[in-house]
């Protein structure tokens, strides 16, 4: 099998974060648009390519494990920080998005439906106008489950139990049916471990890479809740989108598979890139998080605005015009806004660390006020 030149693992992976960052975007563009057209007759490509890429969002948990190696080796205290970080950059993201969502097209209301579109999604941890918190919150969760997998295989066991004891409480309140995202949390975890043992100085073979990705895209374009009882049938599943976001995976086996192969065939994509095209790449990918950020909240605002000019009937000039203006427009508004997202972050992980700090100097506290109960 030949293989390609070699390429550093970071900008390998910085530049795979890049490539499936503009591939969000791009989607989310056509998610919209296909609203706009209604009848998938109308635009069949677009609704092809919203079947195809829209599940590969996913991916992302895969590059995120790759960062993770060694997780195992650090303390909670030290871990904690991080993933409270990723969980207020959600609550910001729904918090922030709801003011121009509000503003444009007064969709919740002004006076107490406002504070509660604002508030809810971060009581409940779901829900929202920015479509991009739901990720940050499910890497928040994902990252304490993998560092309980790599610490102690028993507890992780127990931490599902406890979960699904949660989930039965919560079912039973009657609270919402995807607290926190947690049907994100089985396939996020188990893509972050995949990515965490994934070998990082594997250089995807031209002979895998290209078969992975096809694999993938073809079992993508299959999957759909009926599909294992049932034959193959390039139609019959047609309307089905297997939705990450809302814990939507159709067949469940078929969906790890696809996931799998397009990861192993957008690693390959990222190394065999020209050098022009991975500094594009490296771009959008070294600032992965801020610019998540950034494109919640313009799908709050400017971006369905925009949408409205599109004709109601597609083609290709529509989709080119999707896929080449989203890149720089993005990449404008980020050159202005970099250093106040920047900031955010900052702040949500200065955040994190104190209250982790302060969690820390509470259980010490109760702690040093037992071992003194006990002497005494």
């Amino acid at each position: 099998m030949h293989a390609p030149a070699l390429i550093n693992f970071n900008v390998r992976n910085e530049t795979a974060r890049g490539c499936l960052l503009l591939a969000v975007f791009f989607v989310h563009s056509l998610y919209a648009y296909s609203f706009q057209v209604g009848d998938w007759k109308h635009a069949p490509l677009t609704f092809a390519l919203v079947k195809l890429l829209a599940p590969q969002i996913s991916i992302y948990f895969f590059l995120s494990g790759m960062s993770l190696r060694g997780i195992g080796k650090k303390s909670f205290r030290a871990v904690l920080p991080q993933s409270l970080m990723l969980l207020f950059l959600a609550w910001v993201s729904v918090g922030v998005g709801i003011i121009p969502n509000e503003l444009l097209f007064n969709s919740v209301g002004t006076g107490l439906g406002f504070i509660k579109a604002m508030v809810k999604p971060m009581v409940y941890g779901t829900g929202g106008c920015t479509y991009v918190s739901w990720f940050f919150t499910v890497l928040a969760v994902g990252r304490i489950l993998v560092w309980i997998f790599e610490k102690h295989k028993i507890y992780f066991a127990l931490a599902w139990l406890v979960i699904a004891g949660l989930i039965l409480v919560a079912k039973h309140l009657h609270l919402p049916d995807n607290l926190y995202e947690w049907r994100n949390w089985p396939a996020a975890t188990l893509f972050l471990v995949i990515g965490m043992k994934f070998p990082k100085d594997w250089q995807v073979p031209h002979s895998i890479g290209p078969a992975a990705m096809a694999a993938g895209l073809v079992l993508t374009w299959l999957d759909g809740p009926g599909m294992w009882h049932s034959a193959p049938c390039l139609t019959c599943q047609i309307n089905f989108v297997a939705q990450p976001m809302v814990g939507e995976y159709g067949f469940l086996p078929a969906f790890i598979i696809e996931q799998c192969c397009v990861f192993v065939g957008l690693l390959w994509i990222a190394q065999s890139l020209p050098p022009a095209a991975h500094k594009i790449g490296q771009y959008f990918g070294r600032a992965s998080l801020q610019f998540l950020l950034l494109h919640g909240w313009l799908i709050a605002s400017i971006l369905p605005l925009l949408w409205q000019f599109l004709p109601a009937k597609g083609n290709l000039l529509v989709l080119a015009a999707i896929l080449f203006l989203n890149p720089p427009l993005h990449a404008l508004i980020f050159k202005y806004t970099e250093s106040y997202l920047n900031r955010v972050l900052a702040f949500c992980f200065a955040a994190g660390r104190s209250v982790t700090d302060w969690i820390f100097s509470v259980t010490n506290m109760r702690a040093s006020m037992r071992q003194r109960i006990g002497n005494g």
